[in-house]
C-alpha cells in the first residue's frame, strides 16, 4: 500500500462521522460488560490505531496489528501520552507475539473476518483472556451482502448471528450479548 495511504486512512478512522460514532457506540458496549475499571485490554488489528485514544481511556492497552506501515502510525500517536500503550506486530493464529500477561478485555474490531482459520484464530485469543474476561467482536453481517467492497477488503466471509455464535461456542467462549448494530 502507498504510504501515503496510511496517513489516509489515519485521518479518515480519526475524523469521519462513522468512526466517530462507531467508537461511541463501542464504548458504551465496553462499559455495559461490568468489568472493573482500570482493564488491562488488547486490541487485536489495531490498524493505523484509530481506537487507541478510546482504549486506552479505559484501562492499559496493548495493541496488535500484522501490517507493519500501519503498526507504524499507530505506534506515532503513543509518543506524547502518558498512558504507554504497547503496539506489536503480529497475526492470528499462529504468528501472535509473546504476550506474557491476560487481559480483562480483548477486542477484535473488523478482524475476524479477515482470518481465514476463525475458529482457530477465536481458541488462540481465548489462552490470552483472563479467567472472568470479555471477548467483543464486531464482524461485518449477512454473507448475501458479500461483494466487491468485501474482496477488496481481503475478507474470507461475513457472519450471521447463528455463525458467529456457533464459532464462538465451538473456541470455548460462552455468549453473553450478540446483537446487530448500524442498522
Amino acid at each position: 500500500m502507498n504510504p501515503l495511504a496510511y496517513e489516509e486512512m489515519n485521518e479518515i478512522e480519526l475524523n469521519h462521522w462513522w468512526y466517530v460514532g462507531r467508537r461511541r457506540i463501542l464504548k458504551e458496549i465496553i462499559l455495559s460488560t461490568g468489568l472493573k475499571e482500570d482493564l488491562s485490554i488488547l486490541e487485536i488489528g489495531c490498524g493505523t490505531g484509530g481506537n487507541l485514544s478510546m482504549l486506552s481511556s479505559l484501562g492499559k492497552l496493548t495493541a496488535v496489528e500484522m501490517d507493519l506501515k500501519a503498526a507504524e502510525v499507530a505506534k506515532r500517536k503513543n509518543i506524547h501520552k502518558t498512558n504507554d500503550i504497547k503496539v506489536l506486530v503480529g497475526s492470528l493464529p499462529n504468528n501472535m507475539p509473546t504476550i506474557e500477561n491476560k487481559f480483562d478485555l480483548i477486542c477484535m474490531f473488523d478482524v475476524l473476518e479477515h482470518i481465514q482459520e476463525d475458529k482457530e484464530a477465536l481458541i488462540k485469543i481465548k489462552s490470552y483472556l483472563k479467567e472472568n474476561g470479555r471477548l467483543i467482536i464486531t464482524v461485518p453481517a449477512y454473507q448475501w451482502l458479500y461483494g466487491h467492497h468485501d474482496e477488496y477488503l481481503h475478507h474470507k466471509r461475513r457472519y450471521s448471528k447463528k455463525e458467529l455464535i456457533k464459532a464462538a461456542i465451538h473456541s470455548g467462549y460462552k455468549i453473553n450479548r450478540i446483537t446487530y448494530f448500524n442498522t
